[in-house]
């Protein structure tokens, strides 16, 4: 009864090493380490939800690239204001992260972020966590690149596929007029005119 057992066994064990690749040469088992790397990038890709859609894109919706912005300085800065699209990708806050989806970030002044890194967060990366498609950035007059850079809902980038770049010029322009003082109005004992 044992011998059938030990038998039974080696035979079950022959038959996984034999569906595993484990009695084959050397080659088949390099094979199948290189083949791994490559089904556990995309695994990975899939599971951050970096999968870029056919089609999708983003884009800047205004300004235009070359656009030349003239405003107020304000603390050695004017605003701009920004519009930003997206085509085949769900924007949505930042938090869950689900293939097709992400939100905005605008880089100043810096390249793209490379597929599956983190958008820092700091002077020159502002984030749009919370799905927004709006804003005002404060910039010096001076030339910028604006570098739009679509992420997952845990700020991991869709690489340079998912960024649209421009290039405008802020100017410094003069100041808003301030309104003209109001008319005095009659002093409270002023006498009344009389009705005619």
């Amino acid at each position: 009864m044992i011998g059938l057992r030990k038998t039974t066994t080696l035979f079950i064990i022959g038959l996984l090493a034999a569906s595993l690749g484990l009695t084959g040469c050397g080659k088949k088992a390099e094979t199948a380490k290189k083949v791994e790397p490559t089904a556990t990038k995309s695994a990975k890709a899939a599971g951050d939800g970096l999968v870029v859609p056919k089609g999708a894109s983003v884009m800047f919706v205004s300004p235009k690239d070359g656009a030349e912005i003239v405003g107020p300085v304000v603390d050695g800065k004017v605003a701009v204001a920004v519009s930003m699209g997206a085509k085949g990708i769900k924007v949505q806050p930042a938090g869950k992260v689900e293939a097709g989806t992400g939100h905005h970030h605008i880089i100043i002044s810096a390249p793209a972020t490379p597929q599956g890194q983190a958008v820092p967060a700091d002077a020159t990366h502002i984030h749009y966590g919370k799905g927004q498609t709006e804003a005002t950035l404060q910039l010096a007059p001076g030339k910028h690149k604006l570098t739009m850079q679509f992420a997952n809902g845990a700020h991991l980038s869709y690489g340079p596929k998912l960024s649209a770049s421009i290039t405008v010029t802020v100017k410094a322009g003069a100041a808003a007029a301030a309104p003209a003082p109001a008319a005095a109005a009659p002093a409270a004992d002023a006498p009344a005119a009389a009705a005619g």
